[in-house]
């Protein structure tokens, strides 16, 4: 890692005596943490407050816009327009791909993107740093994290403002006290937890009518595996301590897009 802070000097003096051409933070590129810390710097911005990391941290500039694969398009976090529908530049998501769907659905709303700019690797695993990132983004969160619980997860690595957040909104824990894994793979029990974490977070009952006991998942995971169950976003039979595939992470994140919010229950006080 570069010294920031003297390079923060240099480049502040450099803008200052000259025009300095900046970074260019095209569509479908990949830039390293310290090329987008200096690009942002160059810039005139303070990187720590416009530094995006997508679930891949792979990083962009932010000015309230997001950069996509090519040929992709823009869209505003959650709570803004709609996304704009695109063709998958994926050569290994064939279209009667049973999670073709929603690797569309998670690439056309920027929750997932792909490993490379034309494969997504579907039964690949996932970090659950990426998983932080994924729902951080979702939110459109802005929160900057600037002191960690984690002796693992370093302040200003790409996934640590995720991570944080994540923690801080109970949406996950960590594995110890004192550590968070933030690249350890995901696992079924952990991303179902996660996402019952995240339903209630936004308010959705999870309560389940028929519950239902998967047996290989850890004593902790039982009830959100059985909800799992309950919305079919796994089989009772599933291998809940395995590795979650990049297709089932798109597949969840799909299913449960329509989660509602439960409602609040009709005030029958009679009116005085």
């Amino acid at each position: 890692m570069k010294n920031r802070k003297y390079g923060r000097m240099v480049a502040m003096a450099l803008a200052a005596m000259m025009a300095m051409p900046t970074v260019a933070f095209a569509a479908g590129t990949t830039w390293d943490e310290d090329t987008a810390y200096y690009g942002a710097l160059e810039q005139g911005k303070v990187p720590e407050e416009v530094m995006k990391q997508d679930e891949m941290g792979q990083y962009v500039i932010s000015d309230g816009t997001a950069t996509t694969p090519e040929g992709g398009e823009t869209t505003t976090p959650e709570g803004g327009e709609t996304a704009e529908t695109t063709t998958l530049p994926f050569t290994d998501v064939a279209a009667d791909a049973a999670y073709y769907n929603a690797v569309k659905y998670v690439y056309d709303n920027k929750l997932m993107a792909g490993t490379t700019d034309t494969t997504f690797e579907p039964e690949a695993s996932l970090q659950r740093a990426m998983l932080a990132q994924i729902l951080y983004n979702k939110e459109g969160a802005t929160d900057v994290a600037t002191e960690s619980a984690y002796t693992d997860v370093e302040i200003g690595r790409w996934y640590a403002t995720a991570c944080l957040w994540a923690a801080d909104k109970d949406l996950m824990t960590g594995v110890s006290e004192t550590e968070f894994a933030p690249k350890a793979n995901l696992t079924v029990e952990q991303l179902v937890q996660i996402l019952y974490n995240y339903a209630q977070y936004k308010g959705v009952d999870v309560t389940v009518e028929t519950a239902t006991d998967v047996a290989t998942a850890s004593d902790w995971a039982k009830d959100a595996m059985s909800w799992a169950v309950s919305l079919k976003l796994v089989a009772a039979d599933v291998d809940a301590k395995a590795d979650a595939t990049r297709a089932q992470v798109a597949e969840m994140l799909m299913l449960t897009a329509d989660l509602k919010a439960a409602e609040a229950p009709a005030d029958t006080t009679p009116a005085e």
